[in-house]
């Protein structure tokens, strides 16, 4: 695609901060930065001698209803991988980062490449010409010169700020709620030795010819690494980094009890052009929405490490990222919980440790491409189920620790290989056994991710996205081989059908039962495709006759007791 620079030589300086140049009025968005005024009826800002500021409901919250919407933050970057796949202006996506795996990605989409600088692609002129106007025309310079050593995500998240300010399209009011009002943890960074965050810092100054001094863009940069966020994608995945200085006033709890929800329409290509005609729409890129009931006078908190980690691997990131330790009810929990279950099996602890450890190390080894990838997959998945039953009663061990990360890496890693129904039994077992017990909500992020990366794993299995782009790159010979050995194992296409369409009526509820419902229509649109492959004209006529057969073969396949499976049943809402 051609860019701008190439067709009409433009003012670099651009407009002045009350003209109109492309950027979303950020006074409003000020406003809820600095003391509290024209906050949300919602919410109100507090000081707390210990934690700081913080965001309290004003009333009490219904689990239905979002709590504060936030505008598309221009101080965003992609992920370097993510960039081919991604219109680096509407944000929408052509391809999932999980195998096989749609999710929001518009395979219709053809994006085309910017000539200036060729690192950015767009999915029209129009999101191009919005983008140029708002930021990439003072980007597309460095990034050209930079395109055999194009710098990391979080560089150019800062590198597009100290633009965005010397082209004077900052307004004093924002740049000072981004720089004095955002915690930066200046006093840690002003005691340490010299490091790479210094010579980044330059490289910034340098490329950039910023008149901003060492200090103020070392401050920025660490403002914007404190307070950045993952950026998020409609049902599953993250794609970059983002600052909000709102969102920024959220402080973390294990417990969380809201989080931030990006609404399916801006899923779509172009949403937030002036051709959609629906405002509403345009104005909003996320929403703040409850994990839960709120009471009136609760402090609004969301995850800032993977709940499913350990307190240990938790405040290891807390320290690294946010210089604080979590001491929440969660961690107190956890850390109890932990000491009591080794105390009384000290070694069976010790053994669970080991054996996780083992397994993480092999699939290390998965970064061999070709058959050798497939040998060092088996072998650390063999290695997996062999081990895995023993532990299975004592939640305590693998609730939170390593689990969830080799369960997640042997489902991606199957479904990049074919091995549909190994990638199948380790999502189930991340579903039933770890989700709902770690994360509030069950409508919560990670929920939501797994169960539609679970029911589009059925759909391959069932052969019900024929007409999707996806099956294209499915072998056949692979999801026979994957039928065959589910069979063997008590899991025919009529349980699997079962468990399909009931993991899907699960998360129709979970929608109903909060604020991101939204993704009702996308589930019901996946439901239906099911229905019509098989034939049933609605859900009622697939009942399947036998479904305590379907529970027992799948309890059989997860290797849970009787306890343990009724206990996983009622945790899930399954």
């Amino acid at each position: 695609m051609d860019s701008p620079c190439e067709n009409a030589k433009q003012d670099e300086r651009g407009a002045g901060p009350n003209e109109d140049n492309g950027l979303l009025d950020t006074t409003k968005l000020c406003c809820l930065v600095g003391v509290g005024k024209k906050l949300p009826e919602t919410i109100e800002l507090r000081c707390d001698p210990v934690k700081g500021e913080g965001l309290f409901a004003r009333r009490d919250i219904s689990v239905h209803e979002p709590i504060c919407a936030l505008p598309y933050s221009i101080f965003m970057a992609l992920e370097t991988e993510k960039l081919p796949t991604t219109c680096y202006s509407c944000l929408a996506v052509t391809s999932s980062h999980i195998p096989y795996i749609k999710g929001s990605a518009q395979e219709e989409l053809s994006l085309k490449t910017c000539t200036g600088c060729s690192q950015v692609k767009f999915c029209g002129k129009a999101c191009q010409a919005k983008a140029w106007k708002a930021y990439h025309k003072f980007e597309c310079r460095i990034f050209d010169l930079y395109r055999h050593n194009f710098p990391p995500m979080m560089v150019r998240a800062a590198m597009r700020v100290v633009l965005l300010k010397d082209k004077v399209l900052l307004s004093a009011q924002y740049w000072n709620a981004l720089i004095k009002d955002l915690v930066s943890h200046e006093h840690i960074w002003m005691a340490a030795p010299e490091n790479n965050i210094t010579a980044m810092v330059r490289d910034i100054k340098f490329v950039t010819n910023s008149k901003l001094s060492l200090d103020t863009l070392t401050r920025l940069f660490w403002v914007m690494r404190t307070n950045s966020i993952e950026l998020p994608v409609s049902v599953h995945g993250g794609i970059g980094t983002m600052l909000d200085p709102v969102f920024a006033k959220f402080n973390h709890n294990c417990d969380a009890n809201v989080m931030l929800y990006r609404p399916w329409h801006t899923a779509k290509s172009g949403w937030n052009l002036e051709s959609n005609p629906n405002s509403e729409q345009r104005s909003i890129f996320a929403t703040v929405i409850p994990l839960r009931d709120i009471k009136k006078g609760e402090e609004l908190t969301i995850f800032y490490s993977n709940p499913t980690l350990s307190v240990k691997e938790r405040n290891a990131k807390h320290m690294m990222n946010y210089y604080f330790e979590c001491t929440c009810s969660r961690c107190i929990d956890d850390t109890k919980a932990a000491a009591e279950v080794e105390d009384r099996l000290p070694d069976l602890s010790a053994q669970y440790v080991a054996w996780s450890q083992d397994v993480l190390g092999q699939l290390e080894q998965l970064q061999v491409d070709g058959e050798a990838a497939r040998l060092a997959y088996h072998k650390a998945n063999q290695a997996w189920e062999d081990g895995i039953a023993q532990y299975l009663d004592f939640p305590e061990l693998y609730t939170a620790g390593d689990f969830d990360q080799i369960s997640l890496h042997l489902a991606v890693s199957g479904l990049q290989l074919g091995t549909f129904d190994k990638a199948l039994i380790s999502l189930l077992r991340s579903y039933f056994l770890i989700y709902p017990s770690r994360i509030p909500g069950r409508h919560n992020y990670s929920n939501i991710h797994i169960m539609f990366v679970m029911l589009e794993t059925f759909d391959i299995l069932l052969g019900n996205n024929c007409k999707d782009k996806t099956v294209e790159v499915v072998k056949p010979a692979d999801v026979k081989g994957s039928l065959r050995r589910l069979s063997k194992r008590g899991l025919g296409i009529q349980t699997l059908l079962y468990w399909r369409l009931r993991i899907s009526v699960h998360l129709r509820k979970c929608l109903e039962a909060s604020a991101a419902n939204d993704l009702l229509p996308l589930v019901a649109r996946m439901q239906d495709r099911v229905l019509l492959h098989r034939g049933y004209s609605s859900s009622s006529d697939a009942a399947i006759e036998g479904d305590r057969f379907a529970e027992d073969a799948l309890k059989k396949y997860l290797k849970l007791s009787e306890a343990r499976w009724k206990v996983v049943l009622k945790e899930t809402g399954c």
